[in-house]
C-alpha cells in the first residue's frame, strides 16, 4: 500500500508536468507558423536581454554594496588615525608647555595660583577639558576639569607613574564609576636637575568631539563605554536601545529608530585596559536609492530591450510577410508558365499527331486513289467489252443453238 502510495506521488508531478506541455502545444498551435517564428524570436532575444539586465543588475548591486562597505572600512581607520591625532596634539602641547621656564618654576616652587594663572588661559585656548599637574610624589598641584567631569575619578595611577619616570605618551583614562572617558596627552616636566612632577592635557571623549571628527560628511560616530553611549553625533543613539556589532566584525546593519545603518565597531585603548569602542554608523538610505535607482534603470533598459525586441521582430515579420508574398507570386509565376508549357506542349503533340495522321490517310487516299483511278478509267472500256461480249455469246446462241 505505501509503495503505491510513493508511486502515485511520484507520477504526480510527471503527470502535471505532460498536462503544462500539452497546454502549450494546444495554445501553440492556434497560432500560424509565422507567428511561433516571431514568438520564439521574441521569447529568446526577451530572455536573453532579461538575464544580461538581472546578471547585470546584480553586478552592479555586489560593487555598490562592496564600495560600501570599504568607505566604512577606510572611515574607520580614518577615524582612528583622527583619534591618534588628537592624541598627538595633546602629547605635542604637553611637552611644550613642561618645558616652559614659568611652568618649572611654579612647580619647582608648588606656587599653585601661578600655575591656575598660568594654566587657564591655555585651557580655553586649547579647548581642554581636562588639565592636571602633579609633582615628584603625585600630589596634584593642578585640577582642572569641565563641569561634566568634575565628579569623575580617572583610573590615572599608572599614567602618572610613567610621567613621573620621564616618559612621554598619549593614552585614554576611563572613569572608575562613571562611563565618561578623556584622550590625554602626558609630558614630565624635567628640567637639568631631573624631573620634578607631570603634566597631563585631556580632551573628553563629547559630542563634540567627534562632530570635530566626522565633519563635512553624512556619515555618525558613536562612542561606548561600559556599554553605555557617552558620546555621539546621532541623538536618536541615546534615545533608542541598540546593540552594536562585535568588534573588528564585518560592516552590518543596524536599526535605530525608524533609520537603519551600515555599522562598523573598532576600539580606542589605553593604559589600565581602558577601553572606548567607537561605532561608525553609515546610513543606508542613500545606497537604498540608488539600488532603487539602479534597478529602476535596469527595468526601464529591460523595456526598452523588450520595445526592441518587439520591433525588431515585428519587421522581421513584416520582410517575411513580403518575401513570403513575392515567393508566392513567384510560384503562381512558374506554375501558369508550367501549365502554359504542358498546354504548348499538348498542342504540339495533338499537331504532330495530326501531321502524322494526315500524312497516314494521304497514303492510304494515295494507295486507295491508283487502284481506284484505274478501274474508273477502264470501266467504259470494259462496258463496252462486256457488251460485245454478250452480243457475241447472243449471236452465237442465235446461230449455233447446238452446238
Amino acid at each position: 500500500m505505501r509503495r503505491s502510495l510513493n508511486q502515485t506521488t511520484e507520477k504526480l508531478p510527471q503527470r502535471r508536468v505532460g498536462a503544462q506541455i500539452k497546454m502549450i502545444k494546444s495554445i501553440l498551435q492556434k497560432f500560424s507558423f509565422k507567428d511561433r517564428i516571431f514568438l520564439l524570436f521574441l521569447g529568446t532575444c526577451l530572455s536573453l536581454w532579461l538575464v544580461g539586465m538581472l546578471g547585470l543588475g546584480y553586478a552592479f548591486t555586489k560593487r555598490l554594496e562592496d564600495e560600501k562597505h570599504q568607505k566604512i572600512e577606510e572611515f574607520s581607520a580614518l577615524v582612528l588615525r583622527e583619534f591618534q591625532k588628537q592624541k598627538t596634539f595633546l602629547r605635542v602641547h604637553a611637552s611644550f608647555l613642561a618645558d616652559t621656564l614659568n611652568l618649572r618654576a611654579a612647580v619647582q616652587q608648588r606656587q599653585t595660583s601661578t600655575l591656575y594663572q598660568f594654566l587657564l588661559p591655555i585651557k580655553s585656548t586649547l579647548e581642554l577639558n581636562f588639565v592636571k599637574v602633579v609633582d615628584t610624589e603625585g600630589v596634584v598641584l593642578v585640577d582642572l576639569r569641565q563641569r561634566e567631569l568634575a565628579l569623575a575619578e580617572f583610573a590615572e595611577e599608572k599614567v602618572i607613574s610613567q610621567v613621573l619616570s620621564g616618559v612621554y605618551l598619549s593614552s585614554l583614562l576611563a572613569a572608575k564609576e562613571r562611563s565618561q572617558s578623556v584622550l590625554v596627552g602626558v609630558a614630565p616636566i624635567k628640567p637639568k636637575e631631573g624631573v620634578i612632577g607631570g603634566i597631563i592635557l585631556g580632551t573628553a571623549v563629547s559630542d563634540e568631539l567627534l562632530l570635530d571628527i566626522v565633519e563635512n560628511t553624512q556619515d555618525h560616530l558613536v562612542a561606548f563605554n561600559k556599554g553605555q553611549p557617552i558620546a555621539s553625533t546621532l541623538p536618536s543613539a541615546y534615545q533608542t536601545s541598540w546593540q552594536p556589532p562585535a568588534l573588528n566584525a564585518p560592516p552590518s546593519l543596524v536599526r535605530i529608530g525608524s533609520r537603519s545603518y551600515l555599522a562598523k565597531t573598532v576600539e580606542l585603548s589605553g593604559l589600565d585596559d581602558a577601553t572606548v569602542k567607537l561605532v561608525l554608523l553609515e546610513a543606508i538610505a542613500p545606497f537604498a536609492r540608488a539600488k532603487r535607482n539602479l534597478w529602476i534603470s535596469i527595468a526601464a533598459f529591460s523595456m526598452l530591450g523588450g520595445a526592441i525586441a518587439s520591433g525588431v521582430g515585428s519587421f522581421m515579420l513584416k520582410q517575411v510577410a513580403v518575401r513570403d508574398r513575392q515567393i508566392d507570386d513567384q510560384m503562381q509565376q512558374l506554375e501558369q508558365t508550367l501549365l502554359d508549357l504542358q498546354q504548348t506542349q499538348a498542342q504540339l503533340i495533338h499537331s504532330e499527331k495530326m501531321s502524322s495522321l494526315g500524312q497516314m490517310i494521304a497514303g492510304i487516299a494515295h494507295e486507295i486513289n491508283n487502284p481506284v483511278s484505274f478501274i474508273h478509267g477502264n470501266l467504259r472500256y470494259a462496258t463496252q467489252y462486256t457488251k460485245d461480249l454478250l452480243e457475241l455469246l447472243q449471236l452465237y446462241q442465235q446461230y449455233y443453238p447446238t452446238p
